[in-house]
C-alpha cells in the first residue's frame, strides 16, 4: 500500500504505486520508520472493502471492460459455453460488488472443451464488430491465454483462461504438490517457445503436456468428481493452489458484479481463500496492469466514446 522508494539518491513516498510525497536526499530516517508504522497499522486494521471505487480514466477502462464481458456473456449463452468470472474479478465481486478499485481488466475461466470452441464462436456471433477473440502469448512464454480485445483500443480487454480436469480425487497436500508440478511444467515449456512456428502451435503444446502428465482423459477416469486445475499454459505464479475439488467450483452460481449477474464458482469464500489467503485484508502490494498516466489522450477519448455508445 505505502512504499518508500529510493531513486538516484532521493527518497519518495508512494501510495498504491503513485508518488505522493518527495523527501529529497537528506531526509531523517525516523520519518521513514514512522511512515512504515502507519502503513503497517492501516494494513492490519483496514478492510479492503472500505476503499472507494476507481474514478477518472481508470473507471472508464473498467466500464469498457465490463461492456466486453457483457458481449462475452451473450455469446456464451447463445452457444451454450460454460464460463465464470474468476481471480481478481471474482475477488472484486465479493469484496467490492464490482471492480477492485485499482484493477484494470476482467478475468474469466472456461472448461477446456468450451475454451477450444470460444474463439470461433465469439468471432462469428459477437454483435460488436470492434471486438475479437485472439490467442495471446507473452514474449516470456509463461503467459498464454485467449484475450477478447478491442481492435482499435489496446487498453481494454477480457482475459479468458482454460481449466482442465484430472480424474482423481486429492487431499490438500496432494493438490499442493500437483500445483507445484503444474508451475514447473509451465516454466519448462515456456523456454521452448521459439521452437514453435505459430502461436497456435505453441498453445497446443501445453495441452499435450496435460494429456501426457495428468489424468485428463475422461475415458480413464477413476472418480466422478475430478480435480479442477488451471490450464498449464499460464503461469499463475502468485497462487499457492492451482488445483481444487470439483465441488468448490461446481455447480456454478450467480454473483452480482457491477450491478449485473454473472456466473461464479460454487464456493467463492473457500476458493478465494485457497488462492489469495485472507482476501478481505488490504494487500501489501498493489498490482495494476496499466499505468493510466501513460495512456494517450486520443485513446482515452475512444474509450469514453465506446462506453457511451
Amino acid at each position: 500500500m505505502f512504499n518508500i522508494k529510493r531513486k538516484n539518491g532521493e527518497k519518495a513516498l508512494y501510495l498504491f504505486g503513485k508518488r505522493i510525497f518527495h523527501f529529497g536526499k537528506y531526509s531523517n530516517s525516523a520519518i521513514f520508520r514512522e511512515l512504515n508504522s502507519v502503513s503497517s497499522m492501516l494494513y492490519v486494521n483496514l478492510s479492503a472493502s472500505t476503499l472507494p471505487p476507481a474514478v477518472g480514466f481508470l473507471r472508464d477502462i473498467q466500464l469498457a471492460d465490463l461492456k466486453i464481458l457483457k458481449e462475452i456473456d451473450l455469446v456464451c449463452k447463445k452457444h451454450k459455453l460454460t464460463y465464470w468470472i474468476d481471480f481478481g474479478t471474482l475477488l472484486g465481486a465479493i469484496r467490492h460488488k464490482g471492480f477492485i478499485p485499482w484493477d484494470d481488466d476482467i478475468d474469466i475461466c472456461m472448461p477446456r472443451e468450451d475454451y477450444k470452441r470460444f474463439i470461433k464462436s465469439f468471432n462469428q456471433s459477437c454483435l460488436d464488430n470492434s471486438l475479437e477473440a485472439v490467442l495471446s502469448s507473452h514474449r516470456s512464454g509463461k503467459y498464454n491465454l485467449i484475450k477478447v480485445v478491442h481492435k482499435d483500443i489496446p487498453s481494454i480487454s477480457v482475459d479468458v483462461f482454460p481449466v482442465d480436469f484430472c480424474y482423481q480425487e486429492m487431499n490438500d497436500a496432494q493438490k499442493l504438490e500437483f500445483s507445484k508440478k503444474i508451475k514447473f511444467l509451465t516454466l519448462k515449456q515456456a523456454k521452448k517457445m521459439k521452437k514453435f512456428s505459430s502461436t497456435a502451435e505453441f498453445h497446443d503444446s501445453f495441452r499435450k503436456l496435460s494429456l501426457e502428465f495428468f489424468e485428463t482423459d475422461e475415458s480413464q477416469k477413476k472418480t466422478k468428481f475430478p480435480t479442477v486445475f488451471y490450464g498449464v499454459e499460464f503461469h499463475h505464479q502468485t497462487h499457492l493452489y492451482n488445483a481444487f475439488d470439483y465441488g468448490t467450483i461446481f455447480p456454478l452460481k450467480q454473483i452480482v458484479f457491477e450491478g449485473v449477474e454473472f456466473p461464479c464458482v460454487a464456493k467463492p469464500d473457500l476458493y478465494l481463500t485457497y488462492i489469495f489467503g485472507d482476501y478481505l485484508k488490504l494487500p501489501k502490494k498493489i498490482h495494476a496492469h496499466l499505468d493510466t498516466s501513460s495512456i494517450r489522450l486520443d485513446e482515452i477519448l475512444k474509450i469514453k466514446k465506446y462506453i457511451g455508445d
